[in-house]
């Protein structure tokens, strides 16, 4: 087993802290990192929205609008992050502006699409609308030719964005982006820069208590954005962000409703938003269900019951189940094509909502990186591309396709005749130095230094830990030692779970196959090496370290036989 630490050593008193800073939060910053969860000022943490380029005059955009009684539109991005800004601007028109329901349009995209330059024609649907002012959160930076038809039928538009733009790329749109500013924290969520324009809307033209309101009520949506859209939680006030809006859910009954009901148990830190109630929103966005995806809207603004909407989520996530099992069964014969470094798919235009999520699902099985592709025209293939290391650089520079977004997920898009030619560029370029089988773990550790202490530091920081692009992740250890059989205990339940009892720590493993029983079970003694993670584990009073297996091999150590046993004992001389 090949890892690759993060750390050389681990002290489990100043663990946490090594940690945080080789994950990338500032060092100088650490300390007010960890003990933000006790600050009770931790709006301090807070950039000054007034430090926004364009925020001040996008406000008085709004305040017109408002005052003349102008009938104001709000497109719902089509994700987790665009269903959240839109929800919160809407609650603040509707609630803290006093701008009446039928002067207020929540424009929906039919599938998983963004901005304005979508196949239903939004543009025209908002002019009919009547509509005198578009709000467009989390998207729109980058729609010049939308925003100007919409300008020249005298439609004013502004966009609550944090997708990287430039100065230059929409003259039609008032545009409040941190990229377009300096120094601010460019790592911020869509729904998070939508907050930024309702609180400097606040303090320009409503004062202090509505600022307080803002902040109990719309901080928790900035922090399930932050999980949902996966941002870099290694700075301090997207920290700051999440913990303010978690502590603030119950000012929320709809929210605070849903996250009791979807996430596991209630969490309320990362893993529990990312596989609780993010998964259902994201579902419902690649449906085609438009009075569905109204239902849960109204739901979520409190406009009907959050019942509704629960059950519209659960709708759609057996749906999008049922149609990702069956895109799986027909990947065989002409449909795929696995005899490459990388692994192709094909589906229908039909099925282009659930690309990624058939990719991901591709890629767990062959371990190689996987396009899912679909025939948008006669000449050209678009899709979704996963990889179990960086590939979007080494597509882009191979000039025949394109590749747009993570570096490991993205989107793609070429020409028919260049996916022969791409295949084999990527069968020459992909060497072993990329395709790494390498596993990257915080740190490697003995058992003996798993101790209680390292184990409370990674139980009981779980509101840190969270996907990989977070920044910041549950750590991971690779240990390595010699077990023996009478160490080794399988319980048979429902389902089969491995216990291996070594100094003092006990290494645990669920979900055993009868093949990795017989694994664990056949050596009298072997060397056992495995990525874990710890917890901690209360029996009788007490507490003890515990190790969680996530992989593992095992290698038998042949024992050497004495020369009485061995009959032909001459031969050694």
């Amino acid at each position: 087993m090949k890892v690759k630490p993060l750390l050389n050593k681990v002290n489990s008193g100043t663990f946490l802290q090594e940690y945080l800073v080789a994950c990338g939060v500032k060092e100088d910053e650490v300390e007010d990192y960890i003990d933000l969860p006790s600050c009770e000022d931790s709006d301090i943490y807070f950039e000054k929205a007034e430090l926004y380029p364009n925020i001040d005059k996008a406000c008085a955009e709004i305040k017109t609008a408002v005052e003349k009684g102008e009938k104001i539109a709000i497109l719902a991005d089509a994700d987790g992050d665009g269903t959240l800004s839109s929800a919160i601007m809407y609650k603040f028109l509707k609630g803290c502006l006093d701008v009446l329901k039928d002067n207020l349009v929540v424009f929906l995209h039919t599938a998983k699409q963004h901005g304005l330059k979508t196949v239903e024609n939004l543009v025209q649907q908002v002019i009919d609308s009547g509509s005198r002012l578009l709000i467009v959160p989390d998207a729109g930076s980058s729609d010049n030719e939308p925003c100007m038809v919409l300008k020249q039928n005298n439609v004013q538009t502004i966009c609550a964005d944090h997708h990287e733009t430039t100065p230059t790329s929409n003259n039609y749109a008032t545009v409040v982006n941190h990229h377009l500013g300096e120094g601010l924290n460019t790592t911020l969520s869509g729904t998070g820069v939508t907050f930024k324009l309702i609180e400097r809307y606040c303090e320009l033209f409503l004062g202090t208590e509505t600022i307080d309101k803002v902040y109990r009520e719309f901080t928790p949506f900035v922090a399930i954005s932050l999980i949902s859209d996966v941002c870099d939680m290694t700075s301090l006030e997207n920290r700051a962000f999440f913990i303010y809006g978690v502590d603030n859910l119950s000012c929320v009954p709809e929210l605070w409703e849903l996250v009791m009901t979807l996430n596991y148990k209630g969490e309320t830190d990362p893993h529990g938003f990312s596989f609780g109630l993010i998964p259902p929103i994201n579902a419902l966005c690649r449906s085609n269900d438009q009075k569905g995806k109204r239902i849960f809207f109204e739901s979520l603004v409190g406009e009907r019951s959050i019942d509704d909407g629960i059950e519209i989520l659960r709708k759609a996530v057996n749906e999008q189940r049922k149609a990702v099992d069956e895109i799986m069964g027909s990947l065989t014969g002409s449909n795929m094509d696995n005899d490459h470094k990388a692994t192709v798919a094909f589906i229908e235009n039909e099925q282009a909502n659930y690309s990624g999520l058939v990719a991901n699902k591709v890629l767990s099985n062959s371990g190689k990186p996987t396009f899912v592709l679909r025939p948008v025209n006669p000449t050209q293939y678009s899709g979704s591309l996963r990889s179990p290391f960086p590939i979007s650089d080494i597509i882009n520079k191979s000039r025949l396709a394109k590749a747009e977004g993570h570096l490991q997920a993205a989107g793609l898009i070429l020409p028919k005749a260049n996916l022969k030619k791409l295949l084999k560029y990527l069968d020459s370029h992909l060497t072993n130095d990329i395709i790494c089988d390498t596993i990257d773990v915080t740190a490697r550790i003995a058992p003996k230094q798993i101790t209680t202490q390292l184990c409370y530091v990674c139980e009981n920081n779980k509101d840190m830990w969270g996907s990989s692009g977070s920044g910041i992740v549950e750590p991971t250890f690779y240990v390595k030692f010699t077990a023996y059989s009478k160490d080794v205990n399988i319980y048979r339940k429902k389902t089969n779970t491995g216990k291996i009892s070594a100094y003092g720590v006990d290494f645990i493993k669920f979900k055993l196959s009868e093949e990795d029983i017989a694994e664990w079970t056949k050596y009298d003694k072997f060397t056992f090496e495995a990525i874990v993670t710890l917890c901690t584990n209360e029996w009788n009073g007490r507490v003890y370290p515990q190790a969680m297996i996530q992989q593992w091999e095992v290698t038998p150590i042949n024992k050497v036989k004495s020369l009485a046993e061995d009959e032909d004992w001459r031969d050694l001389f």
